[in-house]
């Protein structure tokens, strides 16, 4: 796993569940990274704690009391700050997930989850030097990169890409992609169109594999 720069990060977890943003915290704690961990039970109280400090990494829930997730997105996005998001709910929809595209999030999390998982998405964002956008250190093709990394430990593993009306597939295996599809296209032409998209959010999902063998390279080119 890529060590991340010296100087220390501020990530932001959000979520009217103490509990959650108190595991979440800990864990990434405990991994002794120079990272400063924010907590927040409420889309007001993060929001305050915004407007004092920048925020490298927000992670935030949708569904609170007062502000919600979507009104922190706006926050970021009004102010142009260079805070990447990853999103958590427990109720996704294509809906909601077409307005985290919108927003250009870098992930979208669906609870319940794991925690491994999760703190392998912040610590892809926090490597992601231009956020999600295109470019160098940004754009789909670094954020694959960054997820095969920190997934070497996974066994079976699905992502889903989503860009506009465009879904992406990737099914990964120990931090090699073994099969991709888009629409009608498989295999290695899938996967490189899934690389050039200049942005897009990433679902992930533990324990899925599929029968499908359509790619033998063992990295990505």
């Amino acid at each position: 796993m890529r060590s991340m720069s010296k100087s220390k990060k501020t990530v932001l977890i959000v979520d009217d569940e103490e509990d959650l943003t108190w595991s979440i915290s800990r864990s990434l704690k405990r991994d002794r990274r120079a990272l400063a961990v924010l907590c927040a039970n409420s889309g007001d109280d993060a929001l305050r704690l915004m407007e004092k400090k920048a925020v490298d990494v927000l992670v935030t829930d949708l569904r609170m009391p007062g502000k919600d997730g979507f009104d922190l997105i706006r926050f970021v996005r009004d102010r142009d700050l260079d805070t990447r998001i990853i999103v958590m709910t427990a109720y996704g929809s294509e809906d909601v997930e077409k307005k985290v595209l919108a927003a250009n999030c870098c992930y979208y999390v669906e609870k319940p989850f794991e925690i491994a998982t999760l703190k392998e998405k912040i610590y892809a964002a926090l490597q992601e030097g231009d956020g999600c956008s295109s470019g160098p250190g940004g754009g789909m093709n670094f954020q694959i990169r960054s997820l095969l990394t920190l997934t070497r430990d996974v066994p079976d593993l699905m992502v889903s890409v989503y860009r506009g009306k465009r879904v992406g597939r990737l099914y990964l295996s120990r931090g090699r992609i073994y099969h991709a599809e888009v629409g009608e296209k498989q295999g290695q032409e899938a996967l490189q169109e899934i690389l050039a998209w200049p942005q897009g959010v990433i679902k992930a999902s533990t324990g899925v594999s599929s029968k499908m063998r359509s790619i033998s390279k063992k990295y990505v080119d």
